[in-house]
């Protein structure tokens, strides 16, 4: 089991101080040079102490266990779709950042290492199961609907337009059509790599079209 973490990055109210305390038989020079500095910045308060502010620090707020290990996440409205290892996709409800809730799953048929969300549906980069399509119209019933394998281990995934872009391991880069999500069809590939043929000819056939 792994904690799904949320971190934010915006202003908060904490902060740390130390005292201002010259060291014995220099308090004379200390407050000379206080009193200056305050002068030459038009300075009104008292310099009594130094204080470091963590406004912009990022800092823990909340966080939820998955079955798995995350490994990825994406999110979309008031969920976040966690790519979960063995455990497959995990759904989690942030509205409340700071108390986020597991609310939801389906596991896929290999160990899903990158997630990517468009529209109503997100791609789950599924390790040796390639591409897997999940339905997400109700984020907390995510079904599969479609799939295609990678010829290599797939291990990312990033969506742009109609197409996957699937990091597949030592098969380089797939490239994917998802213009039709229930039937993603490799369209693209490292002509290098001789485990790539399958989907070369593929692509030519449907060049042929």
């Amino acid at each position: 089991m792994m904690t799904f973490s949320i971190r934010r990055a915006s202003k908060s109210p904490f902060s740390t101080c130390r005292s201002f305390a010259p060291k014995p038989g220099r308090w004379a020079a200390g407050l000379a040079m206080v009193v200056a500095v305050g002068l030459c910045l038009g300075w009104t308060a008292e310099a009594t102490a130094q204080c470091e502010r963590y406004q912009d620090y990022i800092h823990w707020v909340g966080g939820a266990d998955t079955p798995d290990g995350a490994v990825d996440v994406a999110i979309a409205g008031d969920y976040a779709f966690i790519a979960d290892g063995e455990s497959g996709l995990q759904v989690a409800n942030v509205q409340v950042p700071w108390h986020p809730q597991v609310v939801g799953g389906l596991d896929t048929p290999g160990s899903a290492h990158g997630v990517a969300i468009a529209g109503s549906y997100a791609y789950v980069a599924d390790s040796e199961a390639g591409l897997q399509v999940f339905e997400i119209f109700d984020p907390e019933d995510p079904l599969l609907v479609g799939s295609v394998d990678t010829p290599g281990f797939a291990y990312g995934v990033a969506i742009d337009g109609g197409f996957a872009y699937i990091a597949d391991g030592n098969s380089g880069l797939q490239i994917i059509d998802i213009s039709n999500p229930l039937n993603p069809q490799i369209v693209g590939c490292d002509q290098q790599d001789v485990e790539t043929l399958g989907c070369l000819k593929r692509r030519r056939e449907r060049e042929d079209k």
